[in-house]
């Protein structure tokens, strides 16, 4: 698992578990690709955009995910800054889960003046 060692730590913090029964994330190894092109034997291709649960990662479930890709689907894996286990960006940057940040980004919206009371009583015209 790329970057096993950040998700080790992130685990360890969170669970107080030893790293040391956490060491085997870095063992496991997938048969996925990144940045590869896309086959063209097929006019289009149904995808999935898999989300991982509270506190989990993007390349969990990865067992799931190989059997989607083995029957043709597209499948790509999104983090939750904050709401993960760990988010690493493409800069290097890495942010562990934290229930503060992650309460106040979901509440900041509904503190805006058009989100109050009102606005979830109007019907949504977005269908």
């Amino acid at each position: 698992m790329p970057d096993s060692k950040v998700y080790t730590e992130a685990f360890q913090q969170e669970s107080g578990l030893p790293q040391l029964f956490l060491t085997s994330l870095g063992q496991a190894r997938t048969h996925a690709v990144e940045h590869t092109a896309l086959s063209d034997a097929e006019a289009a291709y149904p995808v999935i955009i898999f989300s991982h649960g509270f506190r989990g990662f993007e390349s969990q479930n990865m067992f799931q995910v190989k059997q989607l890709v083995s029957h043709g689907y597209i499948v790509a894996g999104i983090n939750h800054t904050y709401d993960s286990m760990a988010s690493i960006f493409p800069d290097g940057r890495v942010t562990l889960y934290d229930s503060v940040k992650n309460t106040e980004s979901e509440i900041e919206p509904l503190e805006k003046p058009d989100r109050g009371p009102h606005f979830f009583n109007q019907p949504s015209t977005n269908y």
